[in-house]
Formats: C-alpha cells, sequence, structure tokens
C-alpha cells in the first residue's frame, strides 16, 4: 500500500493550529481570554526597551546611579 503525501499551504496550517487550540481552550474550565489590544495607555507606558548604551551613555548611567545611593564612582 502506498503512503499517501499530504501538502498544505502555510495559511492551511494556520487555520488547522488555530482550530485545533481553539477547540482546546474551549474545554478548559475557569479560563479568561483577555484581549492584548484593548489594554489602556497607562499598561503599555509600563512596558521596558531594552536598548543598547555607547560608552559615555554607560558611564553616565553608572555615575547617576552611584549619586543617587550617595557615593561617588570612580572614572
Amino acid at each position: 500500500m502506498e503512503e499517501k503525501t499530504y501538502k498544505l499551504s502555510l495559511q492551511q496550517l494556520n487555520d488547522l493550529v488555530s482550530d485545533a487550540v481553539n477547540t482546546a481552550i474551549r474545554k478548559l474550565d475557569n479560563l479568561e481570554i483577555i484581549d492584548d489590544d484593548a489594554t489602556d495607555e497607562a499598561e503599555k507606558k509600563k512596558d521596558v526597551e531594552v536598548t543598547q548604551m555607547d560608552d559615555e551613555q554607560y558611564r553616565e548611567a553608572m555615575d547617576t546611579m552611584a549619586k543617587n545611593r550617595g557615593a561617588r564612582r570612580p572614572s
């Protein structure tokens, strides 16, 4: 007997997975689904973005933290 090969587009695969996840979620008790897009601006402002600092920015940040602790960081 010849083995069958099934071909799916990426969209078909995404639809299948989405349907399976939705079905599984509906079977769970005590589950609340929230809409992340519905969060208010105050919540979005709490997000912290981590970026890369150059050497000068790093030294300035370290000096500021040292001053806030009441100590001076040696340069």
